[in-house]
């Protein structure tokens, strides 16, 4: 497994994937591919800490890590189910502003969250 110590920052890149050589890769830190056009999350990293995707074009959270040790950040995509959605979460999970909006119930249904969950609107 690749290793990086340090947070990854790929936000605002205009990417519509997460680039291949990022598969695999073990973050000792944060990701974030935040505020692009991504339609996918596969090639997805592991990370120690939180994980952003926020603002962009995901349908779905398939190919993402099922465990993310900080807070994880999913809001305003194009969301309208929980496919690939991590089971557990370690901080807080905003996923507001997608498609559909989900309620904290049903997420709590699909990941134990150790901080603030806002779903909805």
């Amino acid at each position: 497994m690749k290793l990086i110590r340090g947070s990854v920052n790929l936000e605002k890149l205009y990417m519509t994937e997460i680039p291949k050589f990022m598969r695999g890769v073990y973050i000792i830190g944060s990701f974030s591919c935040a505020d692009n056009e991504l339609i996918s999350l596969e090639n997805s990293p592991y990370v120690s800490d939180s994980f952003f995707c926020f603002n962009n074009n995901l349908e779905t959270l398939k190919g993402m890590p099922s465990s993310i040790p900080g807070s994880f950040y999913c809001s305003n995509n194009c969301l309208n189910s929980l496919e690939g959605f991590p089971t557990k979460v370690g901080g807080d999970l905003f996923c507001f502003g997608n498609l559909r909006p989900f309620t904290v119930a049903e997420i709590k249904k699909v990941c134990v969250v150790g901080g603030t969950i806002r779903g909805g609107h």
